[in-house]
């Protein structure tokens, strides 16, 4: 990558899941779930995500793969942002993805309602 060619890719998705149609209902929002990747081939892809598809009380950060949007048949919606970003700002947010994913991070229903899925104190500066 040069300076100029560094970008933080978004993915908004619509997913099926129950889950996914209440966040729609309380947001107003078409999408209901974000992903970001420094890769313009969105491998890696993050997001704060349940660990079990069937139980929203246990999430954290994980590791996604674009391909799980090809596997349903339901109805998947998918936007895909990409920001211009320079090396600094790159270099930090990895910091920060690196930082989440060695030191964890809680992601749950609580969290959710409460919208404090990560404490300030636990962002690198």
């Amino acid at each position: 990558m040069t300076e100029t060619n560094y970008h933080l890719n978004i993915v908004a998705s619509r997913t099926p899941s129950f889950l996914g149609q209440i966040i729609r209902l309380a947001t107003k929002f078409k999408h209901n779930h974000v992903s970001i990747s420094l890769n313009d081939d969105l491998v890696p892809l993050f997001s704060f995500a349940r660990y079990n598809y069937n139980s929203p009380f246990h999430g954290g950060f994980v590791e996604e793969s674009w391909l799980r949007y090809l596997y349903r048949d339901n109805d998947i919606s998918v936007s895909i942002y990409s920001i211009s970003i320079n090396k600094h700002q790159y270099n930090k947010i990895e910091d920060i993805l690196k930082n989440i994913k060695l030191n964890g991070c809680r992601y749950d229903m609580l969290s959710i309602i409460t919208k404090k899925p990560l404490a300030e104190k636990d962002i690198p500066v």
